[in-house]
Order: structure tokens, then sequence, then C-alpha cells
């Protein structure tokens, strides 16, 4: 898939100093409310969330029958159906929340789990994988929502997994708090590099890889070329779309040498810097 997901750890819940880059609304209730599980349970967690709150746990037992077969459906799942004070997300950017998993495998075994954000014009608003969970600890998510159709409100959450790679006697337990939607009050990339860390002298443009984040559609954004000493080479503005990108960055001719690229390179909270050189073409010799 092209379009990469990204766990926005570098910036998302980390306010330097300076003015904030996020506001977080949080979603206390979430865990208290009704959840419904179908072929799963959900119930009151047994103990509380990294920042000390209530936690709902989610308890997905694969049954099977005498024959082997997965017994009713194969679609374990928890789902919450959210008051109508909770439903309009039109405004954040990040759904974010903790989970804690506890498995009777080890840890290398896969764990297809994934949840989904439901509307009432559209039945999937957001569909999104939970790759990166740990056994016996706390892990953070941040589900991008710049996708979501804003002209829908959130029906519903809910996780899932697909029994159908799991085992005979199977059970994965899920504890799940510290729920909160964040908006972006500033301009940010994430994931920024240079996709070739070389390049000829006779080169006039970088190529750059990054995502836009920020609280429109559109922005310049600024860049700054480094020498090797760190002096200022070259201050460049690029006009940016909101989303993930492969750019060209147009810098003119640069004689041999090290350098460093640095993107919003006056601000300490945003800034983020790519080394790079520009070697001299080969010469061909008859």
């Amino acid at each position: 898939m092209k379009k990469m997901i990204f766990f926005f750890v570098f910036l998302l819940g980390t306010v330097l100093a300076g003015a904030p880059l996020t506001a977080e609304k949080e979603l206390t209730q979430m865990p208290l409310l009704k959840w419904r599980g179908t072929v799963a349970s959900a119930s009151k967690g047994s103990f509380k969330s990294p920042a000390g709150r209530e936690t709902v746990c989610f308890t997905y037992p694969i049954l099977y029958d005498a024959n082997g077969k997965i017994k009713g459906t194969s679609w374990p799942r928890c789902t919450l159906y959210l008051p109508a004070a909770m439903r309009d997300w039109s405004q954040y950017d990040f759904f974010e929340f903790s989970v804690y998993t506890t498995f009777n495998r080890s840890d290398e075994e896969y764990l297809p789990c994934a949840m989904s954000i439901g509307g009432f014009k559209n039945r999937t608003l957001i569909s999104f994988r939970l790759d990166n969970l740990r056994q016996n600890q706390w892990v953070k998510v941040s589900v991008p929502l710049r996708e979501m159709k804003k002209n829908d409100a959130v029906r519903n959450v809910q996780f899932h997994l697909n029994a159908r790679r799991y085992f005979p006697n199977d059970k994965l337990v899920l504890h799940f708090g510290d729920f909160k939607l964040i908006r972006l009050l500033q301009w940010q990339v994430a994931a920024f590099r240079m996709t070739a860390p070389a390049v000829f002298s006779g080169r006039t443009s970088l190529p750059v890889e990054f995502e836009l984040l920020g609280p429109g559609e559109k922005y310049g954004v600024p860049f700054r070329i480094f020498d090797a000493k760190g002096k200022n080479v070259k201050d460049i503005k690029l006009d940016t779309a909101r989303g993930f990108g492969y750019y060209l960055l147009p810098v003119g001719k640069l004689p041999p040498g090290k350098y460093t690229l640095a993107v919003f390179p006056d601000d300490k909270q945003k800034r983020n810097d790519a080394p790079f050189q520009v070697i001299a073409p080969p010469s061909w010799k008859n």
C-alpha cells in the first residue's frame, strides 16, 4: 500500500518549549460505555491505563468444534456505538489510544488485530491495522483521520480480528484506555528523508519524501541547506499539499561536498535534518 501509515510518536503527545503543536480532547468515558462483544466479550479492565484512567478489556477466545472447525462466525469483534455528544470528529486529525496485550502464544506469533470507524452515511470511514502490538506492555496507537469523510458523523468504533489466523484454544486479551482525539495546531512533517543520499553535482534538484500535517490543505514548507561547517548555503520554500508525497526540491547546482537538508530549520520543535552528499560526475576516458 503506497499510502504509508505512520505512528506519530515523533510529535504527538510531546510539546516542547514554545507554542503547542496539538490540542487534545480526552474521551475518558469511552472505556465505561457499553461495548458489544460478538464471539468475544467486553468488560471493565482489571488495571489502569498509562495515564491512570479506567480501561475496557476485550477477550477473544477462538472456539473450535469436534471437527476442528471454528464455531460460529470467524469474525470476533467488540463494538461501541457512540452517543450523540461524541460523534463529531470532523475537526480532528488523529484518534489515539493505548493497548495492553496478553496472548497465550509467544510475542513472535502473528496478531492480526484491526480496528474500524463507521459512519451513518458510509459503513467504513477508517480501517486500520494494529501492527505494533506487543505482549505484556502498553503500546500507544495514533490513527490518522485525514481520509475520513468530514460530512459524516462517527457511528461506531470497532476492534476485531480474523480468527482464521489462529489455532484451537487461542485466547487473546486486549486492554484499551486513554482514548483521545487530537487536532494539529501547526504545520509539521513526518517521515522526512532524502530518497537519494548522494547526487551528482550537475543535478539541480534533490529527491525527498515526507508527509505534511497541519491545519489546512496546502502550505509552503521551508527548507535550508547547510554545508559541512554548518554554514547556510540556500533557503528554499516548497508549496506542498497536505499528505504523503515524493518531491523534487529545486536547489540549483551545488559544488561537491557534504551537506545537510533541514526542514523547518528555525523551529526546534518541528525541525528534521537529512544528510546528503554532492559528488563529481565520473569522467570517461577513451
